[in-house]
């Protein structure tokens, strides 16, 4: 017949019923859970929050999660603020993604030499050790490698077996390993001091043996076992001393005793460089097996040691299970090619990482990868992304990259421009003349003398500036054309003190040197009658106000 609810608990309500009971009910309600798109999480019931999970909280930087990842790297500059590319690969914080970032560095240095001594422009070529050695299509190079004879450097050896594979194909799949074509260069040098600084003595000490500098390798390792950034747990010492004793003699005691103890070893590198030093018959499958060491390591040494059937066969199987599994590491071996994108596909398809194929995309502009519809839903999804983050800033940052790195999509045109009071057209006279499709005239489409105080469109004149009273206009945008004999592309015809600015609340102005001098000693508008007090709602004045203050 009536009730009321408890005045303290909100789930409780007392009633009364037909025959005169008194009933004292507990009504539950369901616990909601919002969730917003910043992964933010919020347990509700009734009024009252049971728990919020964010940013702040701990659990929070538990979450293993790719959109938390992402938008992290998104708010750090991931892809688009770091001076060097390769050190996106230490923000992302993740060892998947080394590979590729590598790649792009080594892709864009190779680029950067041979526009020095070409001396001219031409668009980088994004191609993989197995488009290299194997061409685009997949099939074999026509050229043939030959083997030649090589000695171990700095050692007193006479009968030496050692075959190396050379042709051009392998130079440069080396430059893209990061190794390098030639060793008399100082950039394979400075490719083992890097990893010696990042504390990867073993891998450098391997590198150098298969390069045969044998005492190079020893003092790495003599070096790594006295420094604090080694965190291994194998005696670097010992290694070196054992590999002071090493000899070409098959019936020799250092190879019996290697070859049994060499299965011990913790680290992969050294395990390798021990099974290179002890192979039977240039058999390398077990270094070439080696899944503990890097995908660019395995590659560069099979360029070295196998013949042209044997390296197609190896890197074909590579390619196959690199973009099977989705291993970014693979771009090393394919590129950016059609293969590269399938790799890139399926990497998407099992992290659903965006961010990093959209960032790959953008760092090869300009290329046909743009026009492809996977590349092109990436970048979409992207965008989307970040809007939902409502990161803009990066956003913005992302879409002029984009913009000015792809001359093959069209220029969105320009969408804000100050309008006349009276045909609400541009008073602008760039868009009186500028081509719809974003090119440039050849010739002078406006004379220097035209009037510019004026709207271009109906002819009425422009406001007047509240402190000269001259009607305001700029020429600037008026001179585009294209310099034959200089080569510039425009011609700066007003300074900063002649343009144009206004207050977004009263909407009056006037010139800028004009502006400026006035609101040095006022704060209202400068116009009789309005009290409109433009200097405090300027931002710039409010933060300058704050920091004097």
């Amino acid at each position: 017949m009536s009730f009321a609810w408890h005045p303290s608990n909100e789930n409780r309500m007392l009633t009364i019923s037909q025959n005169n009971q008194l009933l004292d009910y507990t009504i539950f309600d369901r616990i909601t859970l919002n969730w917003s798109p910043t992964s933010e999480i919020v347990w509700t019931y009734g009024r009252k929050i049971l728990q919020c999970v964010d940013s702040r909280d701990e659990f929070y930087s538990c979450l293993n999660d790719i959109s938390v990842k992402m938008r992290k790297r998104a708010c750090q500059g991931y892809g688009l603020k770091m001076p060097k590319i390769w050190m996106n690969a230490e923000l992302a914080d993740d060892p998947n993604l080394n590979g590729v970032w590598m790649w792009l560095d080594l892709v864009k240095g190779v680029e950067a030499d041979t526009k020095k001594r070409s001396h001219h422009r031409h668009h980088p070529k994004y191609e993989g050790v197995h488009s290299v050695i194997c061409g685009e299509n997949g099939s074999v190079t026509s050229s043939q490698s030959e083997p030649q004879r090589v000695f171990w450097a700095g050692l007193n050896t006479v009968d030496c077996k050692i075959i190396k594979y050379i042709s051009e194909e392998r130079e440069r799949a080396l430059q893209l390993c990061g190794w390098g074509a030639d060793l008399e260069s100082n950039s394979f040098s400075k490719f083992l001091d890097r990893l010696e600084i990042d504390g990867q003595f073993s891998r450098a000490a391997t590198i150098a043996v298969f390069n045969l500098e044998m005492r190079k390798a020893i003092r790495i390792l003599s070096k790594g076992a006295s420094s604090r950034n080694y965190r291994g747990s194998v005696d670097l010492n010992a290694v070196a001393m054992g590999l002071a004793g090493y000899t070409q003699e098959k019936t020799a005691l250092w190879r019996e005793v290697s070859s049994s103890l060499k299965s011990n070893l913790v680290d992969p590198y050294l395990r390798a460089m021990f099974a290179y030093l002890t192979a039977e018959d240039d058999n390398f499958e077990e270094i070439l097996n080696e899944q503990q060491i890097a995908v660019q390591d395995r590659m560069a040494f099979a360029c070295l040691y196998l013949n042209d059937r044997k390296l197609v066969d190896f890197l074909e199987g590579l390619r196959k299970k690199m973009t099977e599994t989705g291993n970014l590491d693979g771009i090393l071996l394919t590129g950016l090619t059609n293969d590269g994108l399938s790799l890139i596909e399926r990497y998407v398809d099992t992290t659903g990482d965006v961010q990093t194929a959209s960032l790959i995309v953008l760092h090869t502009l300009p290329s046909q990868v743009c026009k492809d519809p996977r590349a092109k839903a990436w970048v979409a999804s992207y965008r989307d992304l970040l809007d939902t983050w409502m990161l803009w800033k990066q956003r913005a940052m992302f879409d002029v990259n984009w913009y000015n790195k792809n001359t093959l999509v069209h220029k969105p045109s320009q969408q804000v421009f100050v309008s006349c009071n009276f045909c609400r057209k541009s008073v602008s006279n760039y868009f009186s003349y500028r081509p719809s499709d974003g090119t440039r005239n050849a010739q002078t489409p406006i004379s220097a003398n035209r009037k510019i105080t004026c709207c271009p469109g109906c002819r009425k004149p422009l406001p007047r500036c509240s402190l000269c009273l001259c009607h305001m206009g700029t020429p600037a945008g008026l001179h585009w054309q294209r310099q034959i004999d200089t080569g510039s592309d425009r011609k700066k015809l007003s300074n900063f003190s002649d343009w144009l600015t206004w207050c977004q609340t009263c909407r009056h102005g006037g010139h800028s040197v004009h502006i400026l001098e006035w609101f040095k000693n006022h704060n209202e508008c400068p116009v009789t009658g309005c009290m409109c007090k433009c200097m405090s709602l300027d931002a710039t004045a409010k933060l300058e106000s704050e920091k004097s203050s």
